[in-house]
């Protein structure tokens, strides 16, 4: 008789659950954030000029990025709040989920010296302060302003949208509006917003889990969890599954 390991379980459960990746071979699970990473960068900012550190490991590749001066920041690593800017170096996801660094002249093409920006970067524990690491699509972003112009006090209506590369940086943006507010209503209000948010509208679970770690209370909870119920997973089929 062959049994199936739990940790083999678990992995089958959270691919159907969040969806999968399965590209060059290296499947990755995306599973929206209900709090704010500690070693995450979020900020605007403007390119000054493109930067190499040295080759990566085994493959022997120069590590390209860009020097980007923060414009707004948005949510900065607790240490690093006197930061003026960082030098953001870019991978594409590779076999078996490696990291590939992506090529100079792709770099330049695509982010210019004075490319207005918007960055979600990861602070590796093996980099120097002042550098973060963008995975293009999967661990962070380095988006051109002129593909989709964001800044730190705009608010966003869910509602009439369809996923897109917007939605990361906005719901950062949000989960920061939710930390800051001072008052339970304030904080059902964003929350109700968010319901719309196309992470949350595919997966009930993980929205129930938001509404519990921002709210202090049962009724309130309950309210936002039954506007989602009545207002989105009635709409959408996708939620409808879920739980």
């Amino acid at each position: 008789m062959c049994r199936t390991k739990p940790a083999l379980i678990l992995t089958v459960f959270l691919l159907l659950l969040f969806g999968a990746d399965w590209s060059f071979g290296c499947t990755t699970i995306s599973i929206p954030p209900v709090d704010i990473d500690p070693d995450e960068a979020v900020f605007t900012g403007k390119v000054t000029e493109i930067m190499s550190r040295a080759p990566s490991a085994p493959t022997g590749e120069t590590i390209w990025g860009v020097r980007v001066t923060i414009e707004e920041a948005i949510s900065l690593p607790s240490d690093a709040k006197d930061i003026k800017e960082y030098v953001v170096y870019l991978f594409a996801l590779g076999p078996a989920c490696t990291k590939v660094p992506m090529l100079k002249d792709w770099i330049l093409a695509h982010y210019p010296p004075g490319t207005d920006v918007w960055v979600i970067g990861i602070r590796p524990t093996s980099t120097q302060a002042g550098e973060l690491e963008v995975w293009e699509d999967r661990n962070g972003y380095l988006v051109n302003q002129e593909i989709y112009h964001t800044n730190a006090t705009s608010v966003f209506d869910y509602s009439n949208d369809e996923a897109g590369i917007h939605s990361a940086i906005e719901l950062r943006k949000d989960l920061l509006r939710l930390l800051s507010s001072r008052t339970e209503r304030g904080k059902v209000k964003i929350l109700k917003r968010l319901a719309f948010h196309p992470d949350f509208k595919a997966v009930e679970s993980r929205f129930v889990l938001l509404a519990e770690r921002h709210l202090s209370k049962k009724a309130s909870i309950r309210e936002v969890t039954q506007f989602y119920q009545r207002e989105v997973k009635a709409h959408n089929p996708v939620a409808a599954q879920d739980g």
